[in-house]
């Protein structure tokens, strides 16, 4: 009975700091499984006017027409954030798009359109 006792002990001191340990992972990004953090923003640019994006094929001067189907609150922030400050989004791979383009693209898959290469998510 004393060895049942001792082995429930270890597991579920296993489980509650493994617990702990995932808790603080999500909530600080620490330990190995830290998050990958990118800045997507940039400044719209003279240099800009010339360049079409490759989601919707509107000059990125322009605003294009259509609004981003999303139900994460954080997403509509970030691109209304986005669309009053003049940004454009730039991958990790340095290509430029809309805003509302790339946030739509990355809600069904994290590549980016024109090269494929793996994009981190937007924090």
């Amino acid at each position: 009975m004393e060895y049942n006792l001792i082995v429930f002990t270890i597991i579920l001191l296993i489980f509650l700091i493994s617990s702990f340990l995932y808790y603080c992972q999500c909530q600080y990004g620490l330990f190995i499984l830290s998050k990958n953090k990118f800045n997507y923003f940039i400044k719209f640019k003279d240099d800009h006017i010339k360049i079409d994006c490759s989601i919707c094929l509107v000059n990125l001067s322009d605003t294009p027409d259509h609004i981003i189907n999303s139900e994460e609150p954080i997403l509509i922030q970030t691109l209304n954030m986005a669309i009053q400050k003049q940004l454009l989004m730039n991958t990790p791979c340095n290509h430029i798009f809309h805003p509302s383009c790339l946030i739509q693209w990355m809600q069904i898959n994290l590549t980016c359109p024109l090269c494929k290469s793996s994009l981190p998510q937007i924090c």
